[in-house]
């Protein structure tokens, strides 16, 4: 398949990592996320000097962000883009909490600046949590299959790649 040219050409070697976890119309994808990277980070702050502005700027962009992740879906393994889906949304919710500290909307819910940070940090944890509870059940999941490949003869094994080999290139368009 075209991934597997594209993963195995020594010419590509020294820039392999920059789309090794892409799917194979996804090559673009890394400048593209380097130009949202650069969005938020070098160019929002300079379009207004009203911070509540800024604020409301960076929840647009993390909404169009949010989309951008869900409907491109760039990564091989299903798993990595349900974390980048998920991540979008603490980007969301922290451009909104900025949002609602510059407006003052959120003096009604009783919090100050230390339990809105410390809600950020919660969220942020839950995050990091869920992605190491999903990764583990991943991994227990290989492993059981490469377990149990273990158990098959070499021409049951060449079999299963085959077919499995198959399957990947109808997921991927290949």
């Amino acid at each position: 398949s075209a991934l597997n040219d594209r993963d195995s050409k020594p010419s590509l070697s020294h820039i392999r990592f920059l789309f090794k976890g892409y799917k194979g119309t996804k090559w673009w994808f890394e400048v593209a996320e380097m130009y949202r990277r650069i969005m938020f980070i070098g160019v929002l702050p300079l379009f207004t000097p009203v911070a509540s502005k800024r604020a409301s700027l960076g929840c647009i962009f993390a909404i169009f962000s949010i989309v951008y992740f869900r409907e491109e879906e760039p990564f091989r393994v299903e798993f990595t883009n349900t974390i980048a889906y998920i991540a979008q949304f603490t980007v969301l919710l922290t451009f909104f909490t900025a949002l609602g500290i510059e407006t003052g909307s959120l003096i009604g819910f009783g919090l100050g600046n230390f339990g809105i940070g410390l809600f950020l940090i919660i969220i942020n944890m839950f995050v990091v949590a869920l992605t190491f509870a999903l990764g583990l059940n991943r991994y227990q999941k290989l492993r059981t299959e490469m377990n149990w490949k273990r158990a098959l003869t070499t021409q049951q094994l060449a079999v299963v790649n085959m077919v499995m080999a198959g399957r990947e290139d109808n997921k991927t368009g290949g």
